[in-house]
């Protein structure tokens, strides 16, 4: 096989690999990379908040995008000035470095939360 040649082959292997990549991509999966890119462009040029959540536009959130301490609080459910304390120095945080809060798993319908009846008894407030 001459060098030529298997340029040829090589470039042919390549197109057809794009080709059934993006009919993929169009046909059984959802790309959200032109749905995010497109929204954020339509949201800079109504004057909305870049960084807030907007679910109806995309499925889901870019994961670096950088957040203002108020934003990234009501995300992490740490406050504002904890977050602060966190990340000296900065005016925002980035979504990826942003700590989450443990939350409580909810009770089964019905359930007493022993936990908190005792310590409400022991004089301690409620967790």
């Amino acid at each position: 096989m001459t060098a030529a040649r298997a340029r040829r082959w090589l470039l042919a292997l390549y197109l057809g690999s794009a080709a059934l990549v993006t009919l993929q991509q169009a046909v059984l999966g959802r790309s959200n990379n032109f749905r995010v890119v497109r929204s954020a462009s339509l949201n800079l040029l109504a004057g909305r908040d870049l960084y807030a959540a907007h679910a109806e536009q995309h499925f889901d959130f870019y994961k670096y995008s950088p957040l203002t301490f108020v934003h990234a609080a009501a995300e992490s459910g740490y406050s504002a000035a904890h977050l602060r304390r966190l990340f000296p120095a900065r005016k925002t945080v980035p979504r990826g470095s942003l700590p989450r809060k443990r939350t409580r798993l909810p009770l089964p319908h019905g359930e007493p939360d022993l936990a908190a009846m005792i310590l409400r008894r022991a004089g301690r407030s409620s967790v």
